[in-house]
């Protein structure tokens, strides 16, 4: 007992001091011949000259990487920070110049990709173009199978998707976007007519989604139903907290990958990826990753966008269904007015 108290004494006058070996997973980070490192629990450290780790900012923005002679922090939430050495002292970094250099990015290489992902899986399907004039070219891939994938893309889609990313960044989501008609909308709704027959129901469309009882189920259908006006109101702050902050998500150890990327001929990339591990919730987060910095791009746009590039190819129809994003904002809207979620996912 003595000699653990003398332990947690000698650690925790260690840690007063700032001065500590590396933790577990911190990034380190060589800058102008000193060596930083970042903790996601700690923030920023810097190692002494007797090895030891102080720390030095206990700012938390979960990454540290070095752009153009500046130490950066920050990620696409919050924005991102420069870090004086001198002081110890973050200042906001304009990304302004960065975001006018991802928009007009010049790639000569694209990649189509689709990776799945879990705990005892990984495997990557992979389809390189090159430019050749107005054209990118299919020139290899992985796939044995490319009967539907496209043998070309075409310069000038490529460059509209770059554009696309930067303009798209922060965007707040409208339900005009979705392009959800009134008869649509309306034709979606008479599939919640109550059905008194047992055995009939359960060949309504989306029974198969609801966890309720004989006794509550015509209930269930009639509040669904009385959503309509909801839905038609719905403003963005609505939309954005629905498919962008989702209080209801699938949570899963695997995961589907969309990946855009593209690269110029100095061997700069570009990674436009959306994850279902991150959100299955339409595929409309797309992650924005060049140079180090993280950005992200909310826009039904720009997914299909991506997803004419490849011809369908890339992006499972399941998520682009209208059908399905109905049901997410129903999920979402009835929690908030019943105080009840009678789904199974």
């Amino acid at each position: 007992m003595r000699f653990y108290i003398l332990i947690s004494f000698l650690f925790l006058t260690q840690l007063s001091l700032g001065q500590m070996d590396l933790p577990e997973f911190s990034e380190v980070v060589e800058f102008e011949g000193s060596n930083y490192a970042y903790n996601y629990e700690l923030g920023i450290l810097k190692q002494s000259n007797d090895e030891k780790w102080n720390i030095i900012n206990e700012n938390t923005y979960h990454n540290l990487f070095v752009y153009e002679d500046k130490l950066i922090t920050g990620n696409a939430d919050d924005g991102y920070f420069e870090l004086d050495t001198s002081t110890n002292v973050l200042s906001e970094f304009d990304t302004t110049s960065l975001l006018r250099e991802l928009q007009n990015f010049k790639p000569n290489e694209v990649f189509l990709e689709k990776i799945s992902a879990g705990c005892f899986h990984y495997s990557m399907i992979s389809y390189q173009y090159d430019l050749s004039g107005v054209n990118f070219n299919l020139v290899s891939s992985n796939n044995s199978i490319e009967n539907f994938i496209p043998k070309k893309l075409f310069l000038n889609q490529v460059l509209h998707i770059t554009k696309m990313t930067v303009q798209n960044i922060n965007h707040q989501l409208t339900f005009k976007e979705f392009g959800i008609t009134k008869k649509e909308l309306s034709n979606f709704m008479k599939e919640f007519d109550c059905i008194e027959d047992d055995f009939e129901i359960m060949f309504s469309k989306y029974y198969d989604r609801f966890q309720f009882n004989k006794e509550n189920r015509c209930e269930v259908y009639s509040n669904v139903k009385s959503l309509s006006s909801d839905i038609n109101n719905l403003n963005s702050k609505e939309m954005n907290d629905i498919f962008i902050n989702p209080k209801f998500f699938t949570i899963s150890t695997s995961s589907i990958t969309d990946v855009l990327r593209l690269k110029n001929k100095n061997g700069v990339e570009i990674s436009i990826s959306n994850s279902d591990w991150e959100t299955s919730l339409g595929k409309i987060t797309w992650l924005i990753e060049y140079k180090g910095f993280l950005f992200k791009s909310n826009s039904i746009a720009l997914r299909d966008e991506i997803d004419q590039l490849s011809d369908g190819q890339l992006i499972d129809t399941a998520y682009l269904s209208k059908e399905e994003q109905l049901l997410r904002i129903i999920k979402s809207l009835y929690h908030n007015k019943y105080q009840e979620y009678p789904f199974k996912f």
